[in-house]
């Protein structure tokens, strides 16, 4: 899931050049540094709620669409060392929908979004005492919903926060056992990247 998650951000960064010289489409390429808190209550007896996380998001559209179309890749992960063991979570999501903005021709302005994402979820524990470990991965398929602010500049440079909500309960196939657990969650976090148009 990593590898595939890298070739489409080198696709996306390679086709950015050529996508500001298409006639009448505009649109961003933003990167994104935030932190995504789990849904999962469960994860509470170890600190794993709360995940560092970064990722792109990508919009474009004709500038006669009411709406443009949006692609999110987010990747995070929390780490806990209780005692002997090293338990590790890590989510990749791919978001596909559509963002409306209500800046206009100014430079400051609000934003909503919708879609659905295929979302990937890994838990892992590595029991140091006893030289064993468990893993455990699934990946599904949910809605989620965002909405923030964007300062656009004048050289092409903008720059925001955005909050979002994913949704989706992953069935984990470990070694042994299947566990349910809810792998989407609130995103919190800026953004920064160029616009074009």
């Amino acid at each position: 899931m990593k590898n595939i998650l890298a070739l489409i951000l080198i696709g996306v960064f390679l086709s950015f050049p050529s996508l500001s010289y298409c006639r009448g489409l505009m649109g961003n390429v933003n990167f994104f540094l935030g932190k995504k808190q789990s849904d999962d209550d469960g994860l509470k007896e170890l600190d794993l709620k709360t995940a560092g996380e970064f990722g792109l998001m990508m919009d474009f559209k004709d500038r006669y669409w009411p709406v443009s179309l949006e692609i999110d890749l987010f990747m995070s992960s929390a780490e806990d060392i209780p005692d002997d063991v090293r338990a590790t979570r890590s989510t990749d999501e791919v978001g596909f929908g559509f963002r409306k903005y209500f800046v206009g021709r100014k430079t400051l302005g609000p934003f909503i979004g919708a879609g659905v994402a295929y979302i990937h979820g890994v838990v892992k524990e590595e029991d140091r005492a006893n030289n064993k470990t468990y893993r455990a991965s699934g990946s599904t398929l949910g809605p989620w919903v965002n909405l923030g602010f964007q300062f656009k500049g004048s050289s092409g440079i903008n720059f925001g926060l955005i909050i979002r909500q994913s949704y989706g309960e992953v069935e984990l196939q470990g070694d042994n056992e299947k566990i349910k657990t809810q792998a989407g969650g609130k995103h919190v976090g800026i953004f920064i990247g160029l616009s074009f148009d």
